[in-house]
């Protein structure tokens, strides 16, 4: 399935949707959204302490 059809297929799918189901569809992505940036904080932090420990071992 190329790009082109996947783009066709959510729009057909968001046009299908009520109201109601467009609102919570609307908040299950922006808690997604949330979530992915609090794990893309935590790895960040993590990789920081990594490096900051390869840092000590080298010295």
């Amino acid at each position: 399935m190329t790009v082109f059809e996947k783009k066709k297929t959510l729009k057909k799918i968001i046009e299908s949707l009520s109201d109601e189901n467009l609102d919570e569809t609307l908040l299950f992505l922006n808690d997604l959204k949330a979530k992915d940036h609090k794990r893309k904080e935590i790895l960040m932090q993590l990789m920081e302490e990594e490096e900051n420990l390869f840092k000590k071992l080298a010295q």
